[in-house]
């Protein structure tokens, strides 16, 4: 019975509406921040994991004595073809004109330059030393680029903040409790290396992805109980014993119908985390000196996402529960969309605002969780208390 009712929820035209939805919420929403082709993100995964390889996961200071000595020597001999092109840059008249001494220095400041300018120069470039070589170079500008942050971020955050009151150099006037967990993040979380980029357009995506798990459950399971209801089916039910039962059927079937649906896009995530090289750093602690980010929590970035994802869930299925509950006593399409809206904000806000920078010592510690678990068990609750006056519903 269980099986027919999912059916009823799982219609073939329904399911082909919501992979429309979802093909056009990824177009808008998820593509930018699948990171799937060359460029400084791509190039910033590679090389924090070279890094680790190389020199050590956790950087210890030692270990950082070798890594300050790679970028110093990077910055001060370029390889080729990024030391002919900063020599040409040096001693061109028109680059010299404009106060240019490197391609670095020319990147930095094109915005300054009008589109004729840029084009112009750039073309200096290419005509020059080619745009294979051109190309090459500007990749090794982005290394350089990572190689400057690295130490940067190692000077600042271990070397120079790790004693100072506050502990940290991303945070300023931070409560007692906040300094309690950074300088527990300080004996061991702040040595891992997890770039900031990776984190960052993780977050992205467990935010656009959250508010989806949501929506697609209100979507399945909106027109379930109006089309019962529309038809009779549920009056007819209730007129024996074992018809009544069988809201117990229903709610199964809405439950696992549901969860379905979200494992398929808990399985989306996995695979957008394999493109953008999450699952290279997921056990690597999101407190990182590089990362730019502390979490309340002692976490590596494979339990932040789990535990954002689960209460993602959690919350989507409380959400469809109360839909379920609701469209029981709709018999209008229209009515019932309009009672839903309330849901397809706290989507909006859930996904939106309070997974942004989900765990961080800024923010508090208890709002996102409380939402997400307090909105399955209102789920639950109503459901059952409706199961128990459905029972006695005099027809």
């Amino acid at each position: 019975m269980i099986i027919e009712e999912m059916k009823k929820i799982l219609r073939v035209k329904r399911l082909l509406l919501l992979a429309a939805f979802a093909v056009l919420y990824f177009i808008l929403f998820l593509k930018p921040y699948v990171q799937s082709s060359a460029g400084t993100y791509s190039q910033y995964k590679t090389l924090g994991k070279k890094v680790s390889e190389s020199y050590g996961d956790p950087l210890t200071p030692d270990h950082f004595q070798a890594v300050n000595a790679e970028y110093e020597r990077m910055a001060a001999f370029p390889d080729q073809p990024l030391a002919d092109i900063n020599a040409f840059v040096q001693n061109d008249e028109q680059f010299k004109a404009y106060g240019f001494d490197g391609l670095e220095n020319f990147m930095s400041e094109v915005d300054r330059l009008s589109y004729g300018e840029q084009v112009d120069l750039m073309s200096r470039i290419y005509e020059k030393l080619g745009s294979q070589n051109m190309d090459k170079g500007t990749a090794q500008l982005i290394d350089l680029g990572f190689w400057r942050e690295l130490v940067d971020c190692y000077r600042q955050e271990i070397l120079f903040s790790l004693e100072s009151e506050n502990g940290t150099s991303y945070y300023e006037n931070l409560t007692t409790e906040q300094k309690a967990r950074v300088h527990a993040r300080n004996k061991e979380e702040v040595y891992r290396l997890l770039p900031g980029r990776i984190l960052d357009n993780n977050f992205e995506v467990l935010q656009f992805l959250g508010a989806f798990m949501i929506l697609s459950g209100i979507f399945i399971v909106l027109p379930y109980m109006v089309s019962d209801n529309r038809s009779r089916m549920t009056a007819l039910q209730y007129t024996s014993v074992k018809g009544r039962r069988y809201y117990l059927y229903k709610l199964a079937a809405v439950v696992l119908s549901v969860v379905a649906i979200l494992a398929v896009e808990l399985m989306f995530y996995g695979l957008i985390a394999g493109i953008n090289g999450v699952f290279d750093y997921w056990n690597v602690s999101v407190s990182s000196f590089l990362s730019g980010f502390i979490s309340w929590f002692n976490l590596t970035l494979g339990q932040l996402s789990m535990l954002a994802l689960g209460l993602c869930v959690l919350l989507a299925v409380g959400i469809a529960l109360l839909v379920f509950c609701i469209t029981a006593y709709c018999s209008n399409y229209i009515t019932a969309i309009a009672w839903q809206l309330p849901w397809v904000v706290l989507a909006g806000v859930y996904g939106g605002i309070l997974m942004i920078s989900f765990t961080e010592i800024t923010g508090n510690k208890y709002v996102t969780p409380a939402v997400g678990v307090c909105g399955f068990l209102a789920g639950v609750v109503i459901a059952s208390g409706q199961y128990l006056l459905e029972r006695k519903k005099n027809i």
